[in-house]
């Protein structure tokens, strides 16, 4: 990745990663990283790692912290097949949710198949991947995990048809772009 960025143009490419000897960073995702590291980035692109990390509620703080106001997070995870390629694959809201609430405006959201076309529903059997494009708006002081908000609506309900039909439309909607006053 790194010399594919410079052949591109990037003048100023850091790597991360705990294994690669070549990498200028080696951090464990999995905990916190140090304080210096934070708003220092541009930039930060994960192309299938978050998906590795066991914690990816603290991987997903450190990326999204270690980014300056205005910068952007390129980020590409499964959310659907991939059997023990990593340790999760994910819901796209709960990852666009966090990201929203985090300070970030998301910019583009798709998805695509294995072989990398386009798919509009990622619920659709096979390998699914989400990409995501965001740019910081604001610093957010304490990271805000989000929760999986239809179910407040669901138990709501007074009835099954009621229910599969809050349900339905929570699946519907799950990975759309929304913005930041947008709730499930």
């Amino acid at each position: 990745m790194v010399d594919l960025l410079k052949a591109r143009g990037v003048t100023e490419v850091v790597a991360l990663d705990l294994f690669d000897e070549r990498a200028e960073l080696r951090f464990d995702m999995n905990e916190r990283v140090p304080a210096d590291y934070f708003g220092r980035f541009g930039s930060l692109i994960d192309i299938g790692s978050l998906e590795h990390v066991f914690d990816t509620r603290q991987c997903l703080e450190n990326c999204l912290r270690m980014l300056s106001v205005g910068g952007w997070y390129f980020l590409h995870v499964p959310v659907n097949g991939y059997f023990a390629h990593g340790l999760h694959v994910f819901n796209p809201q709960g990852i666009a949710d966090a990201v929203r609430l985090n300070g970030f405006e998301i910019r583009e959201l798709l998805f695509t198949d294995l072989r990398g076309r386009r798919v509009a529903n990622p619920a659709r059997h096979g390998h699914r991947l989400m990409w995501l494009v965001a740019q910081k708006a604001v610093e957010v002081a304490e990271f805000v995990v989000p929760q999986q908000g239809y179910w407040t609506d669901f138990y709501r309900a007074t009835d099954a048809a009621q229910r599969r039909k809050v349900q339905s439309d929570y699946w519907a909607g799950v990975g759309r772009k929304r913005s930041t006053t947008d709730h499930l």
